[in-house]
């Protein structure tokens, strides 16, 4: 044959070959075809995009948020992102993505225990059916009818569009379809993670606002004043935010008690989301007299849940600046500068040890002096015109902290005031920060013990060690 010949026909082999790897890329493999010749709905629940619910005169659908276009784009360190659910019909509002995510499975997970032969559909519920499961994947779509139990048995009769026959399988997806359509809502308020709240506005009625702004790891007061918040109390607030669930929907025309309650609330807090250009405005309203669960709005929507969230609101807007002495946490802490009339002495991180002006010392008693400086906190704050009756004097000792980006703050003391707090500044701050002479005390006991701690010597390396002679 000649080679022209020959190279021809690999041409036409090879597009073949790739022809079939493309057909049957997505094609289920001989023990998947099995294992779904066992499913009264052959599909994967991972592919349905849409499900409707016919239950006894009621419909519920839901629409799945599209799979990543690419495998690259919804790879992540924890596998491939969740997609959320939608309720479209008969209202429209998250759904609840566990419960859809748990019908979905039962769903695809329906295995057929028998088939049922020489029965008509009158005769097992299925004329009518009691209800119909709709379902849909971007490569087709299908129903399952559900007819009546099976006596002496938790099984039901169905009829599925994708299997010839009556089928029985399992009774436990009736329970699902039961539902009434605002159960299917998601019960989480804030739908959003920590990292996704850029700012938090807390508006008391009769009081001032107080805007709450994300910076890096942190969040600072952005408004009535511009300070670093307390995290101490910006923490359980985000916290209790994250953790807010519905236990009861007021569904529309509220009742009267329910307007008034939320008219008379102590305030409304609104958050600001990434990718959202609105805020997300949520009501606080009064608290029960029996005590119980407080009514609130979110974005419109009524509900019951138990909540703290109005202790933020009644918080003054002084309450919110931070009293810590510097913004760091201890294991954020890459380098560490003292100066004081003794010298200077600098720490540093290398391979899990503190180095002590270039030595190596005890990681505990580095770790004890890194503590005490970023557990420090201030009894008060003086800010504004306040800070004028502690005047700028020379610091008696100074700390410089960075963070492995270089970052870097600067903290100072500048001896006893008046009433016997130490007085302190931080480098970014316009405040005065008053420090108790207990923790002012410990952190020079810290300190002297870092200077004062016996290097740890070297390893030695391998070669160094000197020869046992034997006779």
């Amino acid at each position: 044959m000649r080679p022209k010949t020959l190279a021809l026909l690999a041409l036409v082999v090879g597009a073949l070959a790739a022809f079939i790897a493309f057909y049957e890329r997505d094609l289920p493999s001989p023990d998947e075809r099995r294992e779904r010749e066992g499913q009264a709905v052959p599909v994967d629940a991972e592919d349905l995009t849409e499900i409707a619910v016919d239950w006894q005169g009621t419909t519920v659908r839901f629409t799945r948020e599209p799979k990543a276009e690419s495998p690259a784009q919804e790879a992540t360190p924890l596998g491939a992102p969740a997609r959320d659910w939608r309720i479209v019909e008969p209202i429209e509002d998250r759904a609840d993505r566990g419960a859809v995510d748990r019908l979905a499975g039962d769903l695809a997970g329906l295995k057929v225990e028998r088939m049922l032969e020489g029965a008509a559909r009158a005769d097992v519920g299925l004329e009518p059916p009691r209800g119909t499961v709709r379902w849909k994947t971007p490569k087709g779509e299908g129903s399952l009818e559900i007819g009546g139990k099976v006596p002496a048995s938790s099984n039901v009769v169905v009829a599925s569009s994708a299997r010839s026959g009556l089928l029985v399988v399992p009774g436990f997806i009736v329970e699902e379809l039961e539902k009434k359509p605002g159960e299917w809502r998601a019960r989480e308020v804030v739908a959003a993670t920590r990292d996704e709240i850029r700012s938090v506005t807390l508006a008391p009625v009769g009081g001032e606002r107080v805007v709450l702004v994300a910076r890096g790891q942190s969040f600072g007061v952005e408004a009535p004043y511009s300070d670093l918040a307390d995290r101490g109390l910006v923490d359980p607030l985000l916290s209790d935010l994250l953790a807010l669930k519905v236990s009861t929907f007021l569904d529309p025309p509220l009742a009267p008690e329910a307007e008034a309650t939320l008219a008379t609330g102590p305030g409304r807090i609104e958050l600001g989301l990434e990718g959202r250009d609105q805020p997300f405005v949520l009501e606080v309203g009064a608290a029960p007299e029996s005590g119980g669960d407080r009514t609130l709005r979110a974005d419109g929507v009524a509900f019951r849940a138990p909540t703290n969230l109005a202790e933020a609101l009644a918080r003054g807007a002084d309450e919110w600046r931070s009293k810590n002495w510097t913004s760091f946490d201890s294991f954020r802490v890459e380098s560490l500068k003292v100066e004081d009339a003794s010298g200077s002495t600098s720490l540093v991180r290398s391979s899990g040890d503190w180095l002590r002006d270039g030595t190596k010392i005890g990681y505990a008693v580095a770790g004890d002096l890194l503590y005490a400086i970023a557990s420090a906190k201030a009894e008060s704050v003086a800010a504004g015109d306040a800070t004028a009756a502690y005047p700028l004097a020379e610091p008696t000792l100074t700390v410089t902290v960075a963070d492995g980006n270089g970052v870097e703050e600067v903290l100072t003391l500048h001896g006893p005031a008046a009433d016997g707090r130490v007085v302190a500044r931080v480098s970014g701050r316009d405040v005065v920060l008053l420090l108790p002479q207990a923790k002012v005390a410990e952190i020079e006991e810290k300190l002297a013990a870092v200077r004062s701690a016996e290097p740890l010597a070297a390893p030695a390396a391998p070669g160094d060690a000197t020869p046992t002679l034997t006779g």
